[in-house]
């Protein structure tokens, strides 16, 4: 069957580790830092500077709540702290099977993924790269090189993509009290949003899910690969559904300049 297998396909394929709770040398380094991102969001319905729903007074009752409406673009301020918040860095291989696709990801990678996980980093935030195991085929396995030293040196943990152990690090993420997960990573339109422990899936979980767009791109198709198309589609659904985004400068700023 390996004949059929496609570097498409490989993103769906699934390995079997486990995961592992955070030991305590681990928890001791997360001393709580705060900092506030801008948040962008798409919405029909009104929200308030907190990125919640409004109440339309005019129409509601006690039998029945309606809410205002004032379609557009939203931004408000969040703080997101070491204590409640992980970074979710998806996929981020170092050979995603073609030479082609290797060549669209690594610059994304080099200039926008990289320099938020560093960032990140040195203000302790809790961070978990993940991947395939042994996909048997030789790509879409190793991560680039900078990332696997920051897992060897701990700053980073490592997960592998799982059938049934989703609930394990859902478990892992409450006993850290971690609510919010901030990704990156690839791809937008395919890893980010469809896998278990992808956007849409932990967002159904119940936390809050948040994406930084200059740290990610789409498995494009036609002039898609000039335009972006379906990484600017995929933003604006991530904006209008279950999450907001962040810009990398939102981040890279706060981080640099905000106390804690």
């Amino acid at each position: 069957m390996k004949k059929f297998l496609t570097p498409l396909l490989i993103l769906s394929l699934l390995a079997l580790p486990s995961y592992a709770k955070l030991d305590d040398d681990f928890r001791q380094k997360l001393v709580d830092k705060a900092y506030k991102f801008t948040v962008v969001k798409l919405s029909y319905f009104e929200l308030n500077e907190n990125g919640g729903l409004v109440i339309d007074d005019s129409r509601s009752s006690e039998d029945d709540v309606f809410y205002a409406v004032d379609d557009r673009q939203y931004e408000f301020s969040k703080q997101f702290s070491t204590s409640d918040t992980a970074i979710i860095i998806m996929d981020a291989w170092a050979d995603s099977g073609t030479e082609f696709l290797n060549t669209q990801y690594a610059p994304i990678y080099r200039n926008s993924i990289l320099p938020l996980v560093q960032a990140f980093s040195e203000k302790d935030f809790l961070q978990y790269a993940f991947t395939n195991g042994d996909t048997n085929v030789g790509y879409s396995e190793e991560l680039y090189d900078e990332l696997e030293t920051m897992i060897e040196e701990g700053s980073v943990l490592k997960r592998y993509h799982t059938n049934g152990n989703v609930e394990n690090f859902e478990y892992e993420l409450q006993e850290n009290g971690i609510k919010n997960l901030i990704y990156l990573g690839f791809h937008s339109n395919m890893c980010i949003i469809g896998r278990r422990v992808g956007m849409f899936g932990m967002n159904q979980r119940g936390f809050s899910t948040y994406f930084v767009p200059e740290s990610s791109a789409a498995v494009e198709t036609g002039d898609g690969w000039n335009s972006g198309l379906f990484h600017e589609f995929t933003t604006s659904l991530i904006q209008q559904n279950f999450a907001g985004t962040i810009s990398k400068s939102s981040i890279i700023n706060a981080l640099t300049m905000q106390q804690q």
